[in-house]
């Protein structure tokens, strides 16, 4: 198991939830009443002691990243509107030990709520934890298509390479088998010809892993860059605006496309010919 697979599987398996007693005491901390998922008792807890909204528990984890870790969508609300508008603010894209902000939590585990929420309030969608991956990378190895499309949408870049692995998104989906995802990737325009730190491209990752679509996909698609690239120079030289704006972001054929995916303009035909 690598690296990037361990700190998946922590952070998949989140401390169970403890029991609080409807009163508030003193002595129970905010992490207590978050993995209880007592949403209307935390405002009480921060206005006595504001500084707790940033506090660790032994997993590293800030009250905010317990929320997002278990899809607490009340919770992670409330931290969040109590937090932007005391002192100390809360700190959105604060860091467990391994790198960990909120909105990899929630992006690995298909929170689709929390990270709506985090990127409303300005989270960085481009963190990356300490191997270098971003929110994008954990979505695509679990196969969240709906967390990516909110992630790429909000400025997450499509070719970030892992420090560690040096895989990007595509990488990790297409080891994983998740055609939808790959498809989705190669509309928003992702190199296929990037390669990790061991030399693989995402089409030998297809074949290694005998994940036979994604393979024809990968193929099918390297084979229409050339003529998309031209086509596209072709369209800018002449002056064709309208024909140049209405080309999708990369060279995916329409009749390859998933239904769960955005569809292409279907002008893009032409350049399999």
């Amino acid at each position: 198991m690598s690296m990037e697979e361990e700190e998946e599987n922590a952070h998949t398996l989140p401390p169970a939830p403890a029991t609080v007693s409807p009163s508030i005491s003193r002595k129970i901390s905010i992490h207590q009443l978050v993995e209880a998922d007592r949403a209307q008792n935390i405002p009480a807890v921060l206005q006595r002691t504001p500084a707790l909204i940033n506090s660790h528990n032994k997993e590293g984890y800030t009250p905010l990243h317990t929320a997002c870790l278990k899809g607490l969508e009340e919770c992670v609300q409330v931290l969040l509107q109590v937090g932007m508008n005391q002192s100390p603010k809360i700190e959105i894209n604060a860091k467990d030990s391994t790198g960990w902000s909120p909105l990899h939590c929630a992006s690995l585990n298909g929170h689709l709520a929390c990270v709506e929420l985090l990127i409303q309030n300005n989270a960085d969608v481009n963190a990356v934890t300490n191997n270098g991956s971003t929110a994008l990378h954990y979505a695509a190895s679990w196969g969240r298509l709906d967390c990516m499309k909110i992630l790429v949408d909000a400025g997450c870049k499509v070719d970030q390479r892992s420090t560690y692995s040096g895989q990007t998104p595509l990488h990790v989906a297409t080891s994983k088998g998740y055609t939808h995802c790959v498809n989705y990737l190669l509309q928003k325009g992702a190199n296929v010809i990037e390669v990790d730190t061991r030399g693989r491209s995402s089409l030998d990752l297809a074949k290694i892993e005998a994940h036979e679509d994604i393979a024809d996909m990968l193929i099918e698609y390297k084979r229409m860059v050339p003529w998309y690239r031209r086509w596209k120079a072709f369209l800018c030289c002449q002056g064709s605006g309208e024909l140049y704006s209405a080309l999708p972001a990369s060279p995916v054929k329409p009749d390859r496309l998933r239904r769960d995916s955005a569809p292409v303009h279907r002008d893009i035909s032409l350049l399999s010919t």
